[in-house]
């Protein structure tokens, strides 16, 4: 590897940080792939096995450094619970246009692909990792250009060790297919031609982009194309047509086709200054230099991200547990990583929520006016794609991920304690989102829809009758739900105002979690007279197959709903579910 080369590919780059937190992989948790969300380094710090990016295999030892790019499939193998930083990224690149000056955007760099090694000397790249991590929840300017500075800092010497150390990085084979793709781009290529030129077979050459990059090399040699074409539009004014043959198509109508396909505009509208915000100004508001000062940029003129809630006619100040913020006075584009239901509740479709809480509630889709865009897992959020949403309100339960957050757009921390009624979760809900009025109606009609459901119950549920809720779906133990957030247990026992047989309600206050990880057998003690089985189609094939009534017994009646529709608890997830609930018990 040439290691000049490469470090001159990264003065050029400049990165905007998306997300620095230490992540935590328990043994055998994550034995499935997964996708990187954006581009990442990860540098662990404890923890023993082994993991994949790419099917490219490294033995996980402390200090080991990793790179993966968005999109890349990773997976761990552990031995012992691997402990590692990991630093969310995205890149950025100058180019420069006649008409319009110095402009920023996206370009693939054969400096970002997968790879890792093992550092020779760790200490100083452990020692920096640790004075940005501790810097990072600070929102205070300073703070934040200090950790910019120590991030390039840490790339620096990351330089440094690579130079003396044997990382596994691409091949002779595929440095040599890129800087013959970026010399005859001009030329029809084909798979087979390029192969060639490299002495291997087009399969062959293919696997090793694949491992290397992440990518195919004709989807390489596309975004070379591309990537030109850009600079030729916005440049010169050549026709469509002479263009694409200098690019290497055959005619202006295949270059239209392929760029519009890509960027989301016609050439002729990206000349104009149409680009598409989702490629060209959402990705350039606000910047990271290799100086360590923050810029901004902009074709259009556009303001930062963070600045965007500002531009409204109007903003108003919220005071949150983590602090003041300034919102816009009628959010817009609300993205929301948990709370959901209250959410709908007002009215509001979120433009961006995690696809583990859309899938899951599915009782709340009647009331959702449009699609939210996936944003990851609760779990796992995908800082770059909540970015690209250009939201101007965020509304966390997550104060690990507040600052990320606050990075990108006003950002109001909201999570209720366990005690809070629905009146004061629904007016905080109102509050944040300058909905008053609309959460005091809600409340209204919930008040009289909780009565009705009640007087339901007593109607359907004899008296002196106990509940139990079971969700059996994920192995050799099954979960016993008490009073809890999830599965439907703040609907039964506070909601519809049943209660746990005996032994279980005392097992459930002694836990303090509101739910028990039970053998199968241990739990058949706990059964009722009312058995609720969630069950989730992505379940184990053990639960699907369960004749539920014959392990619960006669006594007992059993009542079996879609996993997916009991998963979140928030007051108006609540009152769906009892609904639903009260109406199979009435069926």
């Amino acid at each position: 590897m040439d290691i000049e080369a490469f470090s001159e590919q990264w003065q050029r780059t400049m990165v905007q940080l998306l997300s620095l937190q230490i992540r935590i992989v328990e043994r055998n948790k994550f034995s499935a792939n997964w996708l990187l969300p954006s581009n990442t380094f990860m540098f662990v710090i404890h923890g023993k096995g082994q993991t994949e990016i790419n099917e490219s295999q490294y033995a996980i030892e402390r200090h080991l450094v990793l790179h993966g790019c968005k999109g890349d499939s990773i997976r761990f193998k552990v031995e012992e619970p691997v402990h590692y930083y990991s630093i969310e990224y995205m890149p950025f690149v100058a180019k420069v246009g006649e008409e319009d000056g110095e402009a920023l955007g996206i370009r693939k760099q054969s400096h970002l692909f997968a790879y890792g090694f093992q550092p020779v000397s760790p200490l100083a790249l452990y020692d920096l990792m640790e004075r940005m991590h501790s810097n990072w929840n600070s929102l205070e300017p300073s703070k934040s250009l200090q950790v910019v500075s120590h991030f390039y800092e840490w790339l620096y010497e990351l330089l440094h060790q690579l130079r003396q150390s044997e990382p596994a990085l691409p091949s002779m084979r595929v440095r040599q297919a890129v800087h013959y793709m970026q010399n005859h781009y001009s030329k029809p290529l084909l798979l087979e031609q390029i192969s060639g030129m490299v002495g291997c077979s087009p399969r062959y050459l293919n696997q090793l982009f694949r491992s290397c990059l992440g990518t195919s090399p004709m989807q390489l040699l596309a975004g070379i194309r591309m990537e030109r074409a850009m600079e030729l539009l916005l440049g010169t004014r050549e026709p469509l047509q002479q263009i694409a043959e200098r690019i290497g198509y055959t005619s202006g109508y295949s270059l239209s086709r392929h760029f519009k396909k890509v960027y989301g505009a016609s050439p002729e509208s990206f000349r104009k200054g149409e680009q598409p915000a989702a490629k060209s100004n959402a990705y350039s508001d606000r910047l990271v230099s290799p100086g360590g000062h923050q810029e901004i940029h902009s074709r259009q003129g556009s303001p930062p991200v963070c600045s965007r809630g500002k531009q409204a006619a109007h903003t108003r100040r919220i005071r949150t547990d983590l602090g003041e913020v300034e919102a816009p006075l009628r959010p817009q584009r609300v993205v929301v990583d948990w709370q959901l239901g209250g959410v709908v509740a007002l009215g509001i479709t979120p433009v961006g929520s995690p696809h583990s809480l859309v899938h899951n509630s599915r009782l709340l889709h009647h009331y959702m006016n449009g699609e939210s865009c996936d944003i990851g897992n609760h779990n796992r959020i995908a800082m770059e794609r909540v970015w690209e949403l250009e939201p101007d309100l965020i509304i966390t339960s997550s104060t690990k991920l507040y600052a990320s957050y606050a990075r990108i757009a006003p950002t109001v921390y909201y999570s209720p304690s366990d005690g809070s009624s629905v009146t004061e979760q629904m007016r905080a809900m109102g509050h944040i989102l300058n909905r008053e009025e609309q959460a005091e109606a809600w409340l209204e009609g919930y008040a009289k829809r909780a009565f009705e459901l009640r007087r339901q119950a007593q109607l359907v549920i004899p008296a002196n009758k106990t509940f139990t809720i079971i969700d059996p779906n994920w192995g050799e133990e099954m979960m016993v739900i008490g009073n809890t957030g999830h599965r439907g247990g703040k609907t039964v026992y506070e909601l519809l105002n049943q209660r746990p047989p005996s032994p279980l309600s005392g097992e459930l206050m002694k836990c303090g979690t509101g739910e028990l990880n039970l053998s199968w057998k241990e739990a058949e003690r706990h059964v009722g007279d009312y058995l609720l089985v969630m069950l989730s189609e992505h379940g184990s094939d053990v639960s699907g197959q369960m004749d539920w009534q014959s392990w619960a017994g006669t006594r007992t009646q059993v009542l079996t709903f879609e996993w997916n529709k009991f998963f979140l608890s928030d007051p108006f997830s609540s009152l769906l579910q009892g609904e639903e609930i009260i109406k199979k018990l009435r069926d």
